[in-house]
């Protein structure tokens, strides 16, 4: 799962300091963090993502992560943990993860001080995956 984002889009990068106090306790749980080295960089932009968790121990940031892409890729590695939406195909499965998520961050964006910007964009991605969910199974490609 992925978090897409453009850099011309006015968002800020998040601290140093902030990505190291989020990412410290998953880091503690044996998570591999890599940010911003030369490969992580390629892959991510040919995604056309800012992060990107695989499986349940390794998550991929790009040097200039947004902060809701942070807590968006923690959030996705917690459910990985549990497995959610495990029994469904992986790609039903990843538009209700990322649903999910995109609730979850419209949730914190308060108490985690996400800006404005960055709660928008959470927004308009979260009906874009509500319309690929209404529209799930009607012979579309799904290619998310």
């Amino acid at each position: 799962m992925y978090r897409h984002t453009s850099r011309k889009d006015g968002i800020e990068p998040i601290s140093d300091k902030r990505f190291r106090e989020l990412i410290a306790p998953l880091e503690k749980q044996g998570i591999s963090i890599q940010r911003g080295d030369g490969h992580v960089e390629e892959h991510l932009k040919a995604m056309d993502a800012e992060a990107a968790t695989f499986g349940k121990e390794l998550i991929w940031f790009r040097k200039d992560v947004s902060l809701s892409g942070v807590l968006e890729e923690l959030y996705h590695i917690e459910q990985n943990k549990r497995g959610l939406n495990d029994d469904v195909k992986s790609d039903l499965r990843t538009i209700l993860n990322e649903i999910d998520a995109k609730k979850h961050l419209l949730e914190i964006a308060k108490s985690y001080q996400i800006p404005r910007l960055e709660t928008e964009l959470t927004k308009r991605q979260l009906k874009w995956y509500q319309e690929m969910l209404e529209n799930y199974g009607k012979g579309g490609n799904f290619n998310v």
